[in-house]
């Protein structure tokens, strides 16, 4: 049974926060959005729409080819080849030219911000932001049909399906081949058939990718994942290594998934710990000064993570992670599974249907090694940190993390400052039915209500 007074509740708090539509930035050359007509609306869009802003009014839809030069123009690199694009049929092309559409607005109106100094923390910056996220998920939404048809008929066998392919990163990727490894970062990654594998950011702004988008030439023994993150956005100028681009959507039609790999600490981490990790953050649905979106459609998923993942929005920045059916397993070490940390970022975890499980882990310490490792990863001030926090609906300072699962039995294990936990800020957890249980909160239990900390709302209705 759904809730609509404790949504409608958490909403208002966080519309009460200081963030302004694009329509309040002053002179700036964005353009104005005005109150869109009403339409049908997928469930999971329902649920989303509520924590962004009214979408930002897009331009006429760009042909295909004409968005993705505008992506390549805008980010320095290759357009994808013409040959490749080809390979999609009508119905699909027409589907992501409007996701691309959406993108290339959201991109345009970041340069603006950047141009004029905006304050990616203030809440001009933050506004216009999610007004292009809500414009990005409409796109989305809108493009789901055509996907779902050609999923449908590569699951049947239908003659001339599984050929359609482009690989042209960081743009664009479309497959329907059948299980496959992603180690890319795309823009645009959209899969539509088999059990993937998804080594790459799967829907995170933070992107890496060398000279005309070739990852081969990044050494894959590096991290790329510590802060002060090396922001080659700002500007408008892309450059090789590690950047964050305004928006980045990875949207999977089919099979049972694994988002995240396991491996030995990289050159940051390795003094800390000797377990396997994930060695990347801002992955599966991250933001940061952008739009991260990753969407599941179906299959029992596993996601693995380290910090600011899973849903999770940085400053000037919204992560959303939507996954509509299976039995799924997040696993990750902080600030992850709806999320938000400082400067009016969102990160936003909604899962619809499925038996699921919210799960920390913390590398441990060595001390056989020379010197020991005292545990945990590295953290923004460059020490090893192994302090379990901020998940399944955890917020800080001026941000809203916020994780929504709707059906189900579900196993939630959390740290501390979690599980509808907000400092300065808003944060909810909100399980709406199934027999759950919650580790680590001994008072969080089947229909119990409470609120924790500043803005913080911990609600299971069953």
């Amino acid at each position: 049974m759904r809730a609509p007074s404790v949504l409608v509740v958490a909403c208002a708090v966080l519309l009460a926060m200081p963030l302004l539509p694009s329509s309040a930035v002053g002179n700036l050359n964005l353009r104005q959005a005005p109150t869109p007509p009403p339409e049908p609306s997928e469930p999971w869009l329902d649920t989303v729409a509520p924590w962004l802003a009214p979408p930002a009014a897009p331009r006429a839809q760009l042909p295909l080819g004409e968005g993705l030069a505008a992506l390549a123009r805008i980010y320095h690199v290759a357009p994808p080849d013409a040959a490749q694009v080809a390979t999609l049929t009508p119905d699909v092309a027409h589907a992501i030219a409007g996701i691309v559409t959406a993108m290339v607005d959201t991109e345009q109106d970041r340069a603006a911000m950047f141009a004029a100094h905006l304050d990616p923390t203030g809440p001009a910056f933050n506004g216009v932001i999610r007004a292009h996220a809500a414009a990005i998920t409409t796109a989305v939404q809108a493009a789901l049909p055509a996907f779902e048809a050609r999923a449908s008929a590569v699951q049947r066998g239908d003659p001339g399906t599984g050929t359609a392919h482009v690989d042209a990163p960081p743009l664009l990727a479309y497959d329907e081949s059948g299980d496959s490894v992603w180690t890319h970062d795309y823009a645009l990654g959209i899969d539509v058939a088999g059990a993937d594998l998804y080594d790459n950011h799967a829907g995170g702004t933070l992107f890496i990718f060398g000279p005309l988008g070739d990852p081969s030439s990044m050494d894959p023994l590096l991290d790329f994942d510590q802060l002060p993150i090396p922001i080659a956005a700002m500007g408008g100028e892309y450059e090789s290594g590690t950047a964050s681009m305004s928006a980045s959507i990875n949207i999977d039609m089919a099979g049972n998934d694994v988002y995240g790999v396991l491996r030995t600490p990289g050159v940051m981490d390795r003094n800390c710990t000797s377990d396997l990790l994930v060695r990347r953050t801002g992955v599966q649905g991250a933001g940061l000064l952008g739009v991260g979106f990753l969407l599941d459609t179906e299959g029992d998923d596993t996601y693995l993570a380290k910090t600011f993942a899973q849903g999770s929005g940085h400053p000037g920045g919204v992560g959303l992670l939507v996954d509509q059916a299976g039995n799924d397993h997040y696993l990750a070490v902080r600030n992850a599974q709806g999320n938000g940390i400082l400067g009016g970022g969102l990160g936003l975890l909604l899962e619809q249907q499925g038996d699921d499980t919210y799960d920390y882990y913390i590398p441990g310490p060595d001390a056989n090694a020379d010197p020991p490792k005292p545990g945990g990863v590295l953290n923004d001030k460059l020490f090893c940190d192994d302090i379990p926090r901020q998940i399944q609906g955890g917020s800080l300072l001026v941000s809203t993390g916020v994780l929504i699962d709707q059906a189900g039995n579900d196993h939630y294990r959390a740290g501390g400052q979690s599980q509808g936990y907000g400092t300065a800020s808003t944060a909810l957890l909100l399980d709406e039915g199934g027999t759950d249980d919650y580790g680590g909160y001994p008072d969080h239990v089947d229909g119990f209500m409470g609120v924790q900390n500043i803005v913080g709302v911990f609600v299971d209705q069953s």
